[in-house]
């Protein structure tokens, strides 16, 4: 078990690591959600709840969007869970206290991208991020066919600093290409 003293530095430093173990947490969970794991196609789930909108709208929440928070908070606690394991108290605490902010935060601006008239449009991150969330929304099963909803691109989580970064790891970036 990890112990180190509480105090401001340590705290810092322990929110940075916890923001990307969680960033890598809540990609990973993202990036099976388009695959078949274990004979269970969470994809289709996913493609119903989530890959149903074809077009900037107004979000509206359905019984299979529902289901598929429940499995997102479900997988994030579970990770979490395993903190407990690893950490004394304090540090648990932060590592599950970032995972909610983060996940809290990316649930609102994931719902931004998809309102037509977001207040956030002002700003290039988040036109840039748009526009990558449209190029992972692109993908979607042609001819009855899910290769291409699988082999979609562009899954990440964590806003304009650290977003991509799972991304460019996996390979699974694709950018905004130019007009």
């Amino acid at each position: 078990m990890l112990f180190l003293e509480f105090n401001t530095i340590n705290l810092i430093a322990v929110l940075i690591v916890a923001h990307f173990c969680n960033l890598f947490g809540m990609w990973s969970i993202h990036f099976l959600l388009h695959k078949k794991v274990f004979g269970i196609p969470f994809y289709l789930l996913h493609l119903k709840a989530h890959h149903r909108i074809d077009y900037l709208s107004d979000y509206k929440l359905n019984y299979l969007t529902l289901i598929e928070h429940m499995i997102w908070g479900m997988l994030i606690l579970a990770y979490s869970a395993l903190y407990y394991w690893l950490f004394t108290t304090w540090i648990v605490g932060a590592f599950v206290i970032e995972a909610l902010i983060s996940t809290l935060l990316t649930y609102y601006v994931h719902l931004q991208y998809e309102t037509k008239e977001s207040w956030l449009s002002k700003y290039a991150w988040f036109v840039t991020g748009r526009k990558l969330h449209l190029i992972h929304h692109r993908y979607r099963p042609s001819s009855g066919s899910y290769e291409s909803f699988i082999a979609s691109k562009n899954y990440a989580f964590g806003g304009p600093i650290t977003g991509n970064i799972m991304d460019h790891l996996a390979g699974t970036y694709e950018p905004v290409k130019p007009l």
